[in-house]
């Protein structure tokens, strides 16, 4: 069984600033750090209501203000509801 934890972000900053979010996983005893953006999470949640008919909810896209750190960590805590969501709960966890 995977744990998995939103541990940090990053902000990359430029002509398309974004912000890459830090997960921390772990399966027994291995442990790792994976790295997605927002679009990426977007694109699981997608998946899932197009493969199972439904995903838990994520935090909404922000026009104004989204590279705010108080944005940005908030964003980070909505992420992370949805990634404990999708683990704890059977039919998101065991899709592939």
């Amino acid at each position: 069984m995977y744990e998995a934890t939103l541990v940090h972000f990053h902000t990359v900053e430029g002509a398309n600033s974004f912000t890459v979010y830090i997960v921390s996983v772990r399966k027994g005893e291995a442990q790792w750090q994976v790295f997605r953006r927002y679009s990426e999470w977007e694109n699981l949640r997608m998946a899932l209501m197009q493969q199972l008919g439904s995903a838990p909810p994520m935090p909404p896209k922000q026009l104004f203000g989204r590279m705010k750190p108080e944005v940005i960590e908030n964003r980070m805590l909505g992420l992370n509801h949805f990634l404990q969501v999708c683990l704890g709960t059977p039919v998101y966890a065991s899709h592939r």
